[in-house]
């Protein structure tokens, strides 16, 4: 349904100034696994966010977990 929006919203994420603005897009697959869309809520713009933050979060470093936790925290 909103399968265009899903590519702009990857697309986006290397124009100027995006997150990998370093990069050129070359030979990237989107595979959409699940998901579902509401008449009042879904959109063309929520699509597009959604499929960028994507896109950045499968893309990023995982986190140092040890430096996130403050010291009172750790057991």
């Amino acid at each position: 349904m909103f399968r265009d929006a899903v590519r702009r919203g990857v697309s986006r994420t290397f124009e100027p100034g995006a997150k990998f603005a370093q990069y050129e897009p070359d030979g990237i697959l989107i595979r959409v696994v699940g998901g579902s869309s509401h008449v009042t809520d879904s959109n063309e713009g929520s699509f597009e966010i959604a499929a960028m933050e994507a896109f950045v979060m499968a893309l990023a470093p995982p986190p140092d977990e040890a430096a996130e936790l403050p010291g009172s925290s750790r057991g």
